[in-house]
């Protein structure tokens, strides 16, 4: 009876250390099949242009940074400095306040719009032979970035500047016409293009 109960407690204390044994491997692998990449952090410092075009533009630059799920835009206009006020010394309260991978000023001039005109002959439903036309308004948008890395940038620089454009057609009876819209919609394009930029720049 001793013999056979001296069997059962080695045999227990071999399972005991294969099952402790397997535990950090298993671990260490739901780790890695969990990781998730890397998000870098931007704070926005300074927006210079027109109210309601400037707000479009950084609503929908937050929204296309968020959806390339490597980077996450933070507004911080609120407080106060610009983007002159990042880098080196002087910085160096405003980046422990707020701390962030790279550092966004943009400027968004007036959106130029440019309309043309399309005549073509028609007929109504009395058989009247008329002459019409439809206006075309395209709007294009240029918009200046500059971003100012926490450390230096793929490129070695600390600092990066670019541009990008953004242009949209609308025609007179569309859902959305006018200048207004133009402009909107070539301000999302730019905040596109502008998005694919910026998550780009801030990889290391």
């Amino acid at each position: 009876m001793r013999r056979f109960c001296v069997v059962l407690v080695a045999l227990f204390a071999s399972v005991f250390t294969f099952s402790c044994g397997s535990t950090a491997p298993l671990a260490e692998a739901s780790k890695t099949a969990g990781a998730v990449p890397s998000v870098y952090h931007i704070v926005l410092v300074e927006a210079t242009g027109a109210g309601p075009e400037t707000e479009s533009f950084i609503a929908r630059l937050t929204s296309d940074l968020s959806d390339t799920g490597t980077a996450v835009l933070v507004d911080g206009r609120l407080s106060g400095a610009t983007i002159g006020d990042v880098p080196g010394e002087r910085g160096k309260a405003f980046k422990k306040a707020w701390p962030a991978d790279a550092y966004l000023g943009v400027s968004i001039p007036a959106c130029d719009a440019k309309t043309s005109w399309t005549r073509y002959s028609d007929t109504t439903p009395e058989g009247y032979r008329v002459e019409r036309q439809i206006s075309s308004v395209t709007s294009s948008c240029k918009i200046e970035i500059k971003l100012v890395h926490d450390k230096a940038g793929r490129s070695g620089d600390p600092e990066e500047r670019f541009s990008v454009s953004g242009q949209a057609v609308y025609r007179e009876g569309d859902s959305e016409s006018g200048v207004a819209a133009g402009d909107e919609q070539a301000l999302f394009d730019a905040a596109k293009k502008a998005a694919k930029k910026i998550a780009s720049a801030v990889k290391r």
